[in-house]
C-alpha cells in the first residue's frame, strides 16, 4: 500500500507544449471550441487558454496526451463548420431531383435555408445532412409522390 501512494505523488514528466498548442490551433480551426476540448479532456479552461495562448513552455505529459487525444468528433451540435461540403451535399440532392419542400421536411429545416449555399453551418446540420444522404443512397427514404 505504501508504495502505491508513493506512485500516485510522483509527477509526470514535463514536455514542452508546442504540439499541444498547435493541436488547441488546428482543432478552433476545425470548429472545436474550448468548451468541447474542455468537456473531453478534463483540463480547465483556464489551463487551455494558456496553453494555446503560449504563456505556458511545458506541461505535463499526462496534459499533453489529454490533448492530444481531443479529436473533431468532439464538436458541439452548435459549433459551426464550414458549410461548403454541405452545401455541395444539398446542391447535389436538387439535381438529382429531390425538391427543396421534400429536403426541407427530412431536415426539419427552413425552405429558406436550402435555397444558398452556406459559407459556414451548424455541426448538427452538417450531421443531419450527411445522414439524409446514407439513407437516400441506401434506399431507406423515398421522395414524395
Amino acid at each position: 500500500m505504501r508504495m502505491m501512494s508513493q506512485l500516485s505523488t510522483i509527477p509526470s514528466a514535463l514536455v514542452a507544449a508546442t504540439r499541444a498548442r498547435e493541436w488547441l490551433l488546428h482543432l478552433q480551426r476545425v470548429g472545436v471550441g474550448y468548451r468541447a476540448v474542455e468537456a473531453a479532456s478534463g483540463l480547465s479552461r483556464s489551463t487551455l487558454c494558456r496553453i494555446r495562448g503560449g504563456y505556458i513552455a511545458s506541461i505535463p505529459s499526462t496534459t499533453e496526451s489529454r490533448i492530444l487525444a481531443v479529436d473533431a468528433a468532439c464538436l458541439r451540435d452548435h459549433a459551426c463548420v464550414p458549410g461548403g461540403p454541405t452545401s455541395e451535399r444539398i446542391a447535389d440532392l436538387l439535381d438529382r431531383g429531390y425538391t427543396r419542400r421534400q429536403l426541407t421536411a427530412w431536415l426539419s429545416c427552413s425552405s429558406a435555408w436550402i435555397y444558398a449555399p452556406k459559407k459556414w453551418v451548424t455541426a448538427r446540420m452538417e450531421s443531419r445532412v450527411e445522414r439524409l444522404c446514407r439513407l437516400l443512397d441506401a434506399g431507406r427514404l423515398r421522395r414524395a409522390s
